[in-house]
């Protein structure tokens, strides 16, 4: 577990964003934030790395949903 992810989520007031999302051989997904951050929480490999760009996004205050939007992606294509 990364605390973190935990902390950083807990801390901060996240709109709730829904996409629709297709995946590479063309199906449809509906993926929400809360998803992803989850997914963040219970995959400490991929919150690991989702670290450091949490931190440089926050520190410009930056639009989180947009690098969680990128992750989802990666989850419809990846799963």
């Amino acid at each position: 577990m990364n605390n973190f992810i935990n902390r950083f989520f807990k801390e901060k007031e996240i709109d709730f964003k829904q996409w629709e999302l297709t995946s590479k051989d063309g199906t449809n997904h509906i993926i929400d934030n809360k998803l992803v951050i989850d997914y963040l929480k219970k995959n400490p490999e991929q919150g690991k790395q989702a670290e450091p760009i949490l931190r440089q996004i926050d520190f410009k205050n930056g639009d989180v949903n947009h690098f969680l939007k990128y992750i989802a992606q990666f989850i419809v294509d990846t799963y």
